[in-house]
């Protein structure tokens, strides 16, 4: 589901079928678990990968990137749990989240990917990514779960002046592990839920966000509400992916 707003005009694909994701696979107690390592996401798409949180690391208060960028994660009170691939990181929405140092890719005009696996535990609007780290509402991206109560996926942005860009939201079941990809293709978005293409926006007046500094997963500019759920393989690209590429993510 999609809703239109200013500024936007929205295509939608909705697809017969939904694939979901695999079962988990818990690491066992001694297992080497290749951290860093960018290739044990998939053994394909590498190129253009800038940051990559596998979320493998199972303990301690550091998301490590294997990527190039070395954009490290601090990790505020989210725990560690069994992931959809080793291990994930368990928010509990009231005191969970993760820093980034360094600024959300979508604040460049440029193409570009970022790819992620979620498994949200409620219906409240909660963020998944929040692009800025203080107590500003502008100049942002919001990557979010949830919406009036209902089990929903989407993001939106607010440019500098405020101005808000909506792109409103697609299913995505409580409880079980989703695959989504965000791709920017000039001033057009896809999202892919489990391989499958199932939105395509145009902004028609983009006025992109132009904040430069640290962002958050799982919290946003209050802690009202928090992200409530498991998040695991964070990746970010710096050019728009294929769909048969993002299908490969899904499978890897």
């Amino acid at each position: 589901m999609f809703r239109s707003r200013k500024a936007l005009s929205l295509v939608s694909f909705v697809m017969a079928a939904v694939m979901l994701g695999g079962c988990n696979t818990a690491p066992a107690a001694g297992d080497n678990i290749p951290v860093n390592s960018p290739s044990s996401q998939n053994t394909e798409v590498l190129e253009g990968l800038v940051t990559m949180w596998h979320m493998d690391e199972g303990t301690g208060n550091t998301i490590y990137d294997s990527a190039s960028s070395h954009n490290d994660g601090v990790i505020s009170g989210a725990s560690w749990v069994t992931g959809k691939k080793g291990y994930a990181l368990s928010f509990n929405g009231v005191d969970n989240w993760v820093t980034v140092a360094q600024t959300f890719i979508f604040h460049q005009s440029a193409e570009a990917t970022i790819s992620f696996w979620i498994n949200p535990s409620d219906t409240t609007h909660r963020p998944v990514f929040w692009t800025r780290s203080d107590n500003e509402d502008s100049n942002r991206f919001h990557v979010f779960s949830g919406w009036d109560n209902q089990a929903l996926f989407g993001f939106d942005y607010r440019s500098a002046d405020s101005e808000l860009h909506e792109f409103g939201e697609i299913d995505v079941p409580l409880n079980q592990w989703t695959h989504i990809a965000i791709i920017r293709f000039g001033n057009d978005y896809s999202i892919y839920r489990n391989g499958q293409l199932v939105s395509q926006v145009t902004d028609t007046s983009p006025a992109l966000p132009t904040y430069e500094g640290s962002w958050f997963i799982g919290r946003r500019n209050f802690t009202e509400t928090l992200y409530k759920g498991l998040i695991d393989e964070i990746a970010i690209y710096n050019r728009a992916l294929s769909p048969a590429e993002i299908l490969t993510i899904y499978q890897g």
